[in-house]
């Protein structure tokens, strides 16, 4: 399991915060998920797929999370939502605590 998030690295200027993980098709730092949380087999794919899924946003996220045999994930906006893909309740629980 590996999460990959943006809520140790980051910086805030001029009321904007600004993450480590940036979006390569516009050179933007990624708005949208705070942390991408994957169960997979190999680390190197989990971190892979982690942030990828964090550039994406969270439908393209699920979906690249999905397409892959034994990887599942959960998701976690900005706005403290959180989403899974359809195995990730398998490997956790979630409270309202």
């Amino acid at each position: 399991m590996l999460t990959s998030g943006d809520y140790e690295r980051y910086f805030v200027q001029d009321g904007v915060r600004y993450t480590h993980i940036v979006d390569p098709r516009n050179g933007q730092t990624v708005r949208g998920i705070s942390s991408v949380t994957i169960v997979a087999d190999e680390a190197a794919l989990a971190d892979a797929i982690a942030t990828a899924a964090m550039v994406l946003g969270v439908e393209q996220g699920i979906a690249l999370i999905e397409s892959f045999p034994g990887v599942e994930g959960l998701l976690v906006t900005d706005e403290g939502s959180v989403v899974m893909s359809q195995g990730m309740s398998a490997f956790t629980e979630l409270s309202g605590r």
